[in-house]
């Protein structure tokens, strides 16, 4: 599969992973491409770690949960100082 495609499939699974609330953390992806001669390489960093367009999905899908998670904090109650 060329790496734009799968870069937009791992995005839609990733999409799809944020409609679970208790699921923090995407595990089902190899964090590295396996050997060249294998049939499927579905890591998000090619063998000599340079980032695959996968990557940057993730990168994005991070920013945007941590993000989310932010909006979604109560409010500080700081009280009033004291006289």
């Amino acid at each position: 599969m060329p790496e734009a495609a799968q870069a937009t499939y791992y995005e839609q699974v990733l999409v799809g992973v944020d409609t679970y609330e208790w699921l923090d953390k995407v595990f089902f992806y190899q964090l590295l491409d396996e050997p060249p001669d294998s049939p499927d390489r579905w890591g998000i960093l090619r063998m000599d770690l340079s980032p695959k367009p996968a990557y940057e999905a993730y990168q994005r899908y991070i920013a945007g949960h941590a993000a989310t998670a932010a909006l979604r904090q109560p409010p500080v109650d700081r009280g009033t100082p004291p006289s």
